[in-house]
């Protein structure tokens, strides 16, 4: 499918567009490779160190309610702070 598209090449033969369009999906598939790296081991760290102690005193209560609430603004901070994170990020590339 990426013979349709063009990239600015004046025939479909023009091995230097072809290069070009393969260098920058290159280029953009390793960003997304280390962000998606760095944010996998941001949160894994952070779950590590703060959230443990939060899970204990809360597995203390031994309430099932509380756990799942907790659990949920758990996933929903995470996702917040993913998305923020990443959108800072794009300024910079």
């Amino acid at each position: 499918m990426l013979g349709g598209i063009r990239l600015g090449c004046r025939s479909k033969r023009d091995s230097l567009c072809f290069q070009v369009g393969f260098q920058a999906i290159a280029e953009a598939l390793g960003l997304a490779a280390v962000k998606a790296a760095v944010a996998i081991t941001a949160i894994i760290a952070g779950g590590r160190l703060l959230l443990r102690p939060i899970y204990k005193q809360v597995a203390e209560n031994q309430n099932a309610e509380i756990f799942s609430a907790n659990t949920l603004l758990v996933i929903l901070g995470t996702s917040l702070l993913t998305a923020r994170v990443f959108d800072w990020l794009k300024s910079f590339f």
